[in-house]
């Protein structure tokens, strides 16, 4: 009995917090889209609509947006997996000094804020920025790429903000692997591209689906790198519920527009759980994979 109050006491602070500042939140925004309110007085005109959502679907410009979203959250988790997995490979293999110095260059866009993070790619990607006049100066271009206010200056300043979220996984994903593995593979012939292939890799999809989840959460709902790498150009879910509220004060269609993010970005999440358990080696594999110590256990 002692044992259920202490499992009790100790969950139900956490329970108590999702359901504030989650569910709460979540069931009051599914309540607002549901309804329809006239813009100019404010005051609800009808109580239960699919009016909000109505709205969303069937118009080509929002739905060219949760498409822009989809592709620019895919685009970022993609880079971010292809820049991030040479780091944590790297740094799996690091011990001590070397290790730690490596761990705070991953973890440096965390340590400064969003704001001073776009405004250095403002400064690297605008017309006269490093980019453009490295370019001109080499005789490689007569007027300056468009760069800013494009998709590709969004994905770069989200990989720049949310590379350790995958690079972190990632590497505990790879230490946890017994070193006597790859010994092992060599010993039978693997060279280094079979080693990756059928061994390494394999081994850290759990990390690689770990961090991807992360960094496609994150991007979809990202709105400050978008607004300012993206400007009006490239419009996001996040930036058009914002706008709903804060400039056309129609609460209810941005609490539809966010509902449809959410179901968005739990699908994408799912499906990228469900790639992630078809391509995990076999359980008996990744046991034997694992530090004596932690399979012990």
């Amino acid at each position: 009995m002692n044992k259920i109050v202490q499992k009790v006491a100790v969950a139900a602070p956490v329970c108590a917090v999702f359901l504030l500042f989650f569910v709460l939140p979540v069931a009051l925004m599914l309540s607002a889209s549901f309804e329809r309110i006239d813009t100019l007085t404010l005051e609800v005109v009808e109580r239960f609509t699919f009016a909000q959502y109505f709205k969303f679907l069937t118009d080509s410009f929002y739905l060219r947006i949760l498409l822009n979203t989809l592709w620019i959250s895919a685009g970022t988790t993609l880079v971010s997996l292809l820049v991030g997995y040479p780091v944590a490979l790297h740094m799996s293999r690091l011990e001590g000094l070397s290790r730690q110095i490596i761990l705070i260059i991953v973890l440096s866009p965390l340590l400064i804020s969003h704001a001073v993070l776009n405004f250095g790619w403002l400064i690297v990607l605008n017309s006269n920025g490093l980019v453009n006049s490295t370019l001109r100066s080499a005789g490689l271009i007569q007027t300056p790429l468009p760069l800013l206010h494009t998709a590709l200056a969004v994905i770069l300043g989200l990989v720049h903000s949310h590379l350790p979220f995958i690079v972190l996984p990632i590497e505990n994903a790879l230490r946890s692997v017994r070193p006597e593995v790859s010994r092992a593979a060599v010993s039978l012939g693997a060279n280094s591209f079979r080693l990756f292939r059928y061994v390494t890799l394999p081994l850290s999809i759990k990390g690689i689906v770990t961090g991807s989840v992360i960094v496609f959460s994150l991007s979809a709902s990202s709105f400050v790198i978008p607004v300012v790498l993206g400007g009006v150009r490239v419009r996001t879910m996040a930036s058009v519920a914002f706008e709903e509220v804060m400039l056309n004060l129609n609460a209810p269609f941005a609490a539809a527009v966010s509902l449809l993010l959410l179901a968005m970005t739990t699908i994408a999440v799912a499906a990228l759980g469900w790639i992630g358990r078809k391509l995990q080696p076999p359980a008996l594999v990744q046991q034997a994979a694992k530090p004596a110590s932690e399979g012990a256990a």
